[in-house]
């Protein structure tokens, strides 16, 4: 369905809405139309403009990756939540049965495996993948970020004290609430306090976080020799990493666009709750990538930018509920989706 089939069809369904509400919001999703004024439909998001294809693409600078970018990661020692259930698993032709440790999400354990996981979580959520477990982090960002890390590891740490300094009473309701589940399914081997971490497991629980530089191939030490071949991979290396790191960014982009225009294709009486974190997400991608984004072209900036301004500029209050604000905002979310997997 083109645009316009979709704008006459938003039209038809909002036949309760003013003419002038309906001009204006064409000439939002229309800007070729000549307007009468100015001014903006507050419930209308902006269509960001796709720009002239026939253009040429303008040149730009290419900054080396040593000169933007640091390598970051974070190596995390944790305790399981599930343990394999080899009897039950034995059962079943294909699948595994796992048994759930501390399986209340109140239990302080679960809070604090949660917090561990926290910190790698963020360092992900902020940067753009390097190789199996290593980040890129942009130099500009890394300060902050480090801060940030080293932050919810001393929280991870907080949590572990207090399940070490609660951990006899915390390992005995579990070995209890173990052996009441074995009673009640007439499974015996679920009464197995094996499977439940030891003090000892917990006292081994750590987080490491470590950074380095990424080499310049165009400085490298001259005592090496000659390292033709080496130079080359390298730069091979690091321009398959600027690229997988921009196909990363735009992914982490479009995931909540989608989930945005699937709630948005829903007829508007069939929506019985709106959630604003499908806008606020939208948002928060935007802010994550531009914090995360290493590649030189001004063209990837401008789809952050363009999220940004268009996810803002949804109303939160009528999305929900107004059919054509629902329509017009799937078609430009659409849009710039679009345009995004054109860059990958």
């Amino acid at each position: 369905m083109n645009m316009q089939t979709q704008l006459q069809a938003a039209i038809d369904e909002a036949n309760k809405q003013t003419d002038e509400r309906i001009e204006k919001c064409i000439a939002e999703m229309l800007p070729e139309l000549e307007r009468d004024d100015s001014s903006s439909v507050a419930s209308c998001p902006q269509l960001p403009s796709p720009g002239n294809d026939t253009d040429a693409k303008p040149e730009y600078a290419v900054k080396p990756l040593s000169e933007k970018a640091v390598q970051m990661k974070v190596s995390t020692k944790s305790v399981s939540l599930t343990k394999r259930d080899h009897t039950e698993t034995a059962k079943y032709a294909a699948g595994s049965v796992h048994t759930h440790l501390f399986k209340d999400q109140g239990n302080p354990v679960r809070k604090m495996v949660a917090k561990f996981r926290e910190v790698a979580k963020h360092l992900n959520d902020n940067t753009v993948p390097w190789d199996v477990g290593i980040r890129m982090a942009k130099i500009v960002e890394f300060q902050s970020l480090m801060g940030e890390i080293r932050a919810k590891r001393d929280e991870a740490f907080r949590a572990r004290e207090v399940v070490l300094q609660n951990y006899p009473t915390i390992y005995a309701n579990e070995v209890s609430r173990l052996q009441h589940l074995a009673a009640s399914t007439n499974k015996p081997h679920l009464a197995d306090a094996s499977i439940i971490p030891t003090q000892a497991d917990i006292e081994a629980m750590d987080i490491d976080i470590s950074m380095s530089t990424i080499p310049d191939p165009n400085n490298i030490d001259p005592r090496l020799g000659n390292v033709d071949d080496v130079i080359t991979g390298q730069i091979k290396l690091q321009a398959d990493a600027v690229a997988n790191g921009t196909k990363h960014l735009i992914n982490e982009l479009i995931e909540p666009m989608t989930k945005m225009a699937e709630h948005l294709a829903k007829p508007v009486e069939d929506v019985h709750a709106f959630h604003k974190s499908l806008v606020d997400n939208m948002v928060h991608a935007s802010d994550r990538m531009n914090r995360a984004n290493l590649s030189d072209d001004p063209a990837v900036q401008k789809q952050i930018d363009d999220l940004k301004t268009l996810a803002s500029s949804i109303n939160k209050k009528t999305v929900g509920h107004d059919q054509l604000t629902r329509t017009i905002a799937k078609t430009n979310i659409e849009t710039l989706m679009s345009q995004m997997e054109g860059l990958v």
